[in-house]
């Protein structure tokens, strides 16, 4: 299976949708592109699940979100004190959709904003997951720690792709 990009065209979108975010030269903060790319040829991956790789625009995704039975966003959040770890949050409510991230908005907020934008998608159904990294740094690997976790978080996120 190949990791959808916005440039890529494509006949049917299939119903489920796991969008990566983040910055691949800013070391752990690309830490959703290297579980996407481990996902893409897992053959745990289930078959009505799409990826797509959005960088550091989750705006850039809203087409692809529309008509979707449900979509989940990855990202890194930062969490000095336990690298590694996978977040799922369904209640984006209980989020400050206003602060600041490396990528202008927070993913919650880029969220908020999507609905806000486009109506149609306040009926699909968000689930934004994060993993927690120490940090970024100007690097195209990730952390050691992290690189350990890896297997570890695709396993989780096929846990959860599964639902």
């Amino acid at each position: 299976m190949e990791m959808m990009n916005a440039a890529t065209k494509r006949p049917a979108a299939k119903p489920r949708l796991l969008i990566g975010l983040g910055n691949t030269l800013m070391g752990d903060d690309g830490i959703a592109y290297h579980i996407l790319e481990r996902l893409a040829g897992h053959p745990g991956l289930p078959e009505d699940v799409e990826l797509h790789w959005g960088g550091a625009d989750l705006l850039a995704a809203a087409d692809l979100m529309l008509g979707r039975s449900r979509v989940w966003v990855l990202d890194a959040v930062e969490d000095p004190d336990r690298p590694g770890v996978l977040k799922i949050l369904d209640d984006l409510s209980e989020l400050e959709t206003n602060v600041l991230s490396a990528h202008q908005l927070s993913a919650a907020g880029e969220i908020e904003l999507l609905k806000l934008v486009e109506p149609e998608l306040r009926h699909v159904p968000v689930r934004l997951m994060g993993v927690t990294v120490s940090g970024s740094r100007t690097s195209a690997e990730l952390s050691p720690e992290l690189a350990r976790a890896l297997p570890e978080l695709v396993e989780q996120l096929l846990a959860e792709l599964a639902r």
